[in-house]
């Protein structure tokens, strides 16, 4: 989600999920899923444009209203063009990107709303195209939602796209940097389906954007423009499933937001119901990886995972895989990991990714319907799964799963 032996941690999407960390090799969170209700929770699965169904797509198949269509490689290298390494990868709901060794970000997929450009309004797909974000320090953290996409560097975090549930952090006021944040530099960005989340050098966690499942978790169910602290929580790594949050404290792990699916706490316990408005402890373990989806959260210590809710059908995905877990990562009902066979392992609504032998994908990040990973030994990103607005690769693809698929972004 390597080099040789680095483990991520897990999360959701748009994680639409999708997230990831560079401060910390041993981490990856993604959300960035198809969780219930529209951003916020208030309607039923797949109403609204971001409730993980066709979030962000237009009918339009006419391809990008400039030039700018198709991958921009330069043949792998051979023909002149630079041979792009990608130091992170990220899958939301309709989109890709990638950070490159030289500080730029690349994506494809959806831009409708300008989570690939930053302009909006693009009825097409794109393969790889630069992000609103120029080359420079590296990224320290990068994570795609729904409709939108957020990046860390040392001294700046910044989101782009979609703005109307507050999810660029940027008071309201477009293009702007996230406002709210301390001044110690973000190590780890993780999206929701309308929100976002941030942990810093110093272990504060902050969130913003849709609220009305309580995922930001202020409490109060508006939906937050700037970036709210949570006071409480002092994290080592955080995770955002389409409709929740969670955050892996010294010794335990705690949720908020969503809990129609028993993903934070079982119905009828003490003080639980379908929305959890502030952070409540799900797990008392010193947790190495986290991953929330759209109904579940799992955590992994020692190589093992446990999930909430018990006896779900993400447990039956964890049957697949042999322990010790080397990475887990998942969003909206999918699952991957790396495991003790040392391949990708996918369920869910993923299956199990081909990648070419010797090639051994690391740092993995799922999103609603697809997934992708970097390749350890050469920092080339391969994706797989649902290609219906080439998320996958250009050009898009409909009713097939495609295996693990080289991303062309040599040359950018």
């Amino acid at each position: 989600m390597r080099d040789a032996g680095l483990m991520i941690a897990m999360a959701l999407v748009g994680c639409l999920a999708g997230c990831t960390t560079l401060a910390d090799p041993n981490e990856v969170c993604c959300g960035a899923d198809g969780g219930p209700g529209v951003d916020g929770g208030e309607g039923p699965p797949d109403a609204g444009p971001d409730s993980g169904g066709d979030a962000g797509r237009t009918d339009d198949d006419a391809g990008p209203p400039t030039g700018d269509a198709g991958p921009l490689d330069g043949g792998g290298g051979a023909d002149g063009g630079a041979r792009a390494i990608a130091t992170l990868v990220t899958a939301g709901v309709d989109h890709s990107c990638a950070a490159l060794s030289d500080g730029r970000i690349a994506c494809w997929g959806s831009d409708a709303s300008g989570q690939i450009t930053g302009a909006g309004g693009a009825t097409a797909r794109l393969g790889p195209t630069l992000a609103p974000w120029p080359a420079g320090s590296p990224v320290l953290a990068l994570c795609a939602g729904d409709r939108f996409t957020c990046a860390a560097r040392a001294g700046v975090t910044r989101c782009w796209g979609a703005n109307d549930r507050g999810q660029l952090g940027d008071g309201g006021t477009s293009g702007n940097d996230v406002q709210g944040l301390g001044a110690d530099n973000v190590v780890e960005l993780a999206c929701g389906m309308g929100h976002a989340c941030a942990r810093s050098a110093s272990s504060s966690v902050y969130c913003w954007g849709a609220n009305g499942r309580g995922q930001v978790g202020s409490g109060d169910g508006n939906d937050a423009r700037v970036a709210y602290e949570l006071p409480t929580i002092r994290a080592g790594r955080i995770a955002a499933g389409g409709l929740h949050t969670c955050a892996a404290e010294s010794d335990n792990v705690v949720c908020w937001g969503d809990n129609t699916s028993e993903q934070i706490c079982a119905h009828g316990g003490s003080g639980c119901s379908n929305v959890i408005s502030s952070p409540r402890v799900v797990v008392r373990a010193a947790a190495v990886h986290l991953a929330a989806g759209a109904g579940f959260t799992c955590v992994t210590e020692s190589g093992s995972a446990r999930c909430l809710p018990d006896g779900g059908s993400v447990d039956d995905i964890l049957a697949m895989f042999t322990p010790p877990l080397g990475e887990l990562t998942g969003a909206g009902v999918s699952l991957c990991a790396v495991d003790a066979t040392g391949n990708v392992r996918c369920g869910g609504s993923l299956t199990d990714p081909t990648i070419p032998d010797p090639v051994q994908v690391r740092r993995l990040d799922v999103g609603r319907s697809h997934a992708c990973g970097i390749a350890a030994e050469t920092g080339a990103v391969y994706c797989w799964g649902t290609n219906d607005d080439a998320q996958v690769t250009f050009p898009r693809s409909f009713g097939v799963q495609l295996p693990g698929t080289l991303v062309p972004l040599d040359g950018i």
